[in-house]
């Protein structure tokens, strides 16, 4: 299938080159400035070969002795509203109403909250890696999270904040400052991203996370050596998905593409320019701008994100348009859509977001489940565009299967409204922001419900039943109040009725100061201790 976009389509580009182009003459003078790095000392611990650089991070002692996971059963050690506060501040997140040590979640808040904790549910990859990145380069210190650790290996799950914060290091890949650092990466081949990795090695004050894209989804791990063997490169990682082993992910000059072998159970991982990316720890480093805290201007593309609760039953998006279309599947994305982008969340569950071009005024949204033998997953399906609500609509949306041209939209965009449609066997859960409102219908199945901005300061709802008859209209003042409230669409006798609750209040703290100054670390032996290496198959 077609790489997306925002991967670059070089992701499918050929598996050699021929003699003497430009890309062999490129790539031979990034070789030929990696080599004098590289030494002839050989290390087993590091498998065969001859090492370029070793930064001195240990498995068994730098790694996390626990295996990376979704969400947890407590609510603070997922996404919370104090995770947003930490990131973007009080206000931004908060409504103006309340004290200090309170905040009122803004309605866009609250749907951030449902579909970033939904996505989380495919895994922690990106903030274990980002944290194991952090203690080796003295930013955090075990000690700040379990009284007397020295080692992050002696760390345990739910010592002190170190869950939330590992949540808190995931939600940075959705941050514009971290995005763009890490998608501009991309455009480098691997041979370049190699030598990138050995300079940063080689400099204590640099620290990388390494994205590894393959079919619609991707993983985040910890590179920490390099070494060559033959021709070849090889990165040594630390992956949360495999604690306390050494992995090793080869990058062949020749060819420009790197495998990772057992990536995941039985699988081999293998890509090109576009599939492997680095982000730097000080692309992470605030303040941030948040990405759903304002509206978007006009002419800026729509927005559509897809998360699924259950990483093993995943929902797959497609977005149909008279431009084309855009989807994703178990071995891939596929974009033919000119200008729009596609740019899989880091972790399993096949969680992405979409940015649809502004000329594309009308699409449908679909969701598809891999094969048939797989349950339509609940999945949470989220639309931002200018001059419109936010639209969010969860539930068992993925009633086909991948391949299934079938139209079932879920949702139907055009210039002037929003369509969502529940499943015809199934129901949804929606809601839409307006102004400082939360809305909120749970669509029977086969039930419509019509989002319309007619004017600038309201919004009119529509329902229609499962034969589409219509139930009713109301039209819905947008408010902008120092509170928030939330308000249930219900229907009464052929009528829409609107029934206000208030939205309380949670208990927050100060938005925490996050450490971007090296501490004095431990000097680390040279000698590894009881490495377990993962050879190839």
């Amino acid at each position: 299938m077609l790489a997306g976009t925002a991967l670059l389509v070089a992701a499918c580009g050929p598996t050699g080159r021929t003699s003497g182009t430009v890309a062999d003459i490129e790539t031979a003078a990034v070789v030929a400035r990696i080599a004098p790095h590289c030494t002839d000392l050989e290390r087993p611990d590091l498998g065969a070969g001859t090492v370029c650089f070793d930064s001195g991070f240990r498995i068994r002692t730098d790694d996390f002795s626990f295996p990376n996971w979704g969400r947890s059963a407590s609510a603070d050690a997922n996404i919370s509203v104090q995770t947003l506060v930490d990131l973007f501040g009080r206000g931004a997140v908060c409504m103006p109403a309340g004290s200090d040590g309170e905040c009122i979640p803004r309605p866009t808040t609250q749907q951030i909250l449902t579909e970033w904790n939904t996505a989380l549910s495919g895994g922690r990859c990106e903030g274990m890696a980002a944290m194991a990145v952090r203690f080796r380069m003295g930013l955090d210190s075990p000690s700040d999270f379990s009284t007397g650790a020295s080692t992050v290996a002696e760390l345990s799950r739910s010592a002190g904040r170190l869950d939330s914060w590992i949540a808190y290091w995931w939600a940075t890949q959705f941050i514009k400052e971290t995005a763009d650092a890490a998608e501009g990466s991309r455009a480098r081949s691997p041979i370049e991203l190699v030598e990138e990795i050995v300079l940063g090695l080689s400099d204590e004050r640099v620290g990388h996370t390494l994205g590894l894209y393959h079919g619609s989804g991707g993983h985040t791990v910890v590179p920490f050596a390099v070494t060559r063997r033959g021709s070849d490169f090889v990165v040594h990682v630390y992956d949360n998905n495999h604690p306390r082993e050494r992995r090793e992910i080869v990058v062949d000059p020749s060819t420009n593409r790197w495998t990772y072998v057992d990536a995941m159970p039985g699988e081999t991982w293998s890509g090109g320019t576009g599939t492997f990316e680095l982000t730097r720890m000080s692309s992470r480093e605030g303040p941030f701008t948040c990405p759903f805290c304002t509206v978007p201007d006009d002419g800026a593309p729509a927005t559509v994100t897809v998360a699924s609760r259950d990483a093993a039953a995943p929902g797959y998006v497609l977005v149909r348009s008279d431009a084309g279309t855009v989807s994703s599947a178990p071995d891939g994305i596929s974009n033919g859509i000119p200008g729009a982008t596609a740019t899989p969340t880091k972790g399993a569950g096949a969680s992405i977001t979409l940015g649809i071009p502004a000329n594309v005024g009308t699409f449908t949204v679909s969701v598809r489940r891999g094969r048939s033998a797989v349950p339509a997953g609940d999945v949470v399906v989220t639309v931002r565009r200018p001059g419109h609500p936010t639209v969010q609509v969860s539930g068992n949306l993925a009633a086909k299967p991948v391949g299934d041209d079938r139209d079932d939209a879920v949702l139907r965009i055009t210039p002037k409204d929003t369509t969502v449609v529940a499943p015809a066997a199934d129901v949804a859960r929606v809601s839409f922001t307006a102004g400082s409102d939360i809305v909120r219908r749970r669509l029977r199945a086969g039930e419509t419900m019509i989002v319309d901005r007619p004017a600038s300061n309201s919004i009119e709802i529509a329902l229609k039943g499962a034969g589409r008859r219509e139930t009713g209209r109301v039209l819905l003042p947008l408010r902008d109040l120092r509170s928030s409230t939330e308000i249930e669409v219900t229907d009464d006798a052929g009528a829409v009725v609107l029934v206000d609750s208030v939205v309380m209040p949670v208990t927050v703290s100060t938005p925490a100061a996050v450490n971007f100054v090296p501490r004095t670390r431990p000097v680390t032996t040279t000698v590894a201790d009881s490495i377990v290496i993962s050879d190839p198959d």
